[in-house]
């Protein structure tokens, strides 16, 4: 178990033979070639990832097929970090046991780690092989006299053949009508503000912020946020934890504010 420098957010999780030898990227801390798993660490709620301190093996829970008589255990695996005492159990690891001879051993090919759903992230290894950007443009006009962004609800859905959206967002009922448009690329997405309206520093500040995306899982994309100028315009450029393949993010969800 390991904590990727090039990411804080997730815990690598590998198993191997115990012959067999590891290769990790010495510049990121990735496994290069072979079986690894990954959930996300826990947090302070303000975008500051705990320190990894050590993994610890929890209690088998042996089940017995009444029809076959196959043996199955299940093994949770805890993460204990440096900045709290809360324990997190990030996943368990399931094998069948057989008997052989008069010995029970673990059966071969069996062995397996499956991640807590709610600490489910993507696998950083997989990355997108080119750049790509994905707009949605929203064509109605919209004025109030609150010009402040701080609760906006986005979900979407992204169409591999087509990269431009034309689209209103008038019958949103908050402040996604305040949004000239929005920018979807491979490790970034930005809103841009229409004119006039501004975002509320609140959101960056207090991470007051959630990035999902949707395919077999559902998972926690957004690493950081930032507020920034761009041509003129003021905009919330969100990065995400890595370089995704659209077909990552095909299904989003992205909530910003209260």
């Amino acid at each position: 178990m390991t904590q990727p420098v090039s990411c804080d957010k997730r815990l690598q999780f590998v198993m191997a033979n115990a012959n067999s030898t590891m290769a990790y990227d010495t510049a990121t801390g990735l496994l290069k070639d072979g079986r690894a798993w990954y959930a996300a660490a826990l947090s302070d709620g303000k975008g500051h990832y705990y320190h990894f301190d050590k993994w610890i093996e929890g209690l088998g829970v042996y089940t017995i097929n009444e029809k076959d008589m196959s043996i199955h255990v299940e093994i949770g695996i805890f993460v204990s970090y440096k900045e709290t005492d809360t324990l997190q159990k990030i996943g368990h690891i399931n094998c069948g046991i057989e008997l052989s001879g008069s010995t029970f051993q673990i059966q071969q090919r069996s062995v397996t780690f499956t991640t807590e759903n709610e600490y489910f992230v993507s696998d950083p290894r997989k990355t997108a092989d080119e750049p790509w950007t994905y707009t949605f443009s929203n064509t109605a006009a919209y004025s109030s006299n609150d010009k402040m962004i701080d609760n906006l609800t986005m979900r979407c859905n992204l169409n591999d053949d087509s990269r431009n959206e034309q689209t209103s967002f008038s019958n949103s009922t908050n402040d996604l009508r305040a949004i000239d448009r929005v920018v979807f690329e491979n490790d970034k997405i930005t809103f841009y503000a229409k004119s006039g309206f501004t975002f509320s520093d609140g959101i960056v500040k207090n991470r007051n912020y959630t990035v999902t995306a949707s395919n077999i899982y559902t998972f926690e994309i957004g690493y950081s946020a930032a507020i920034t100028q761009l041509n003129g315009t003021q905009a919330l450029v969100i990065t995400l934890d890595k370089s995704y393949p659209i077909e990552e993010m095909l299904r989003m969800n992205i909530n910003l504010g209260s």
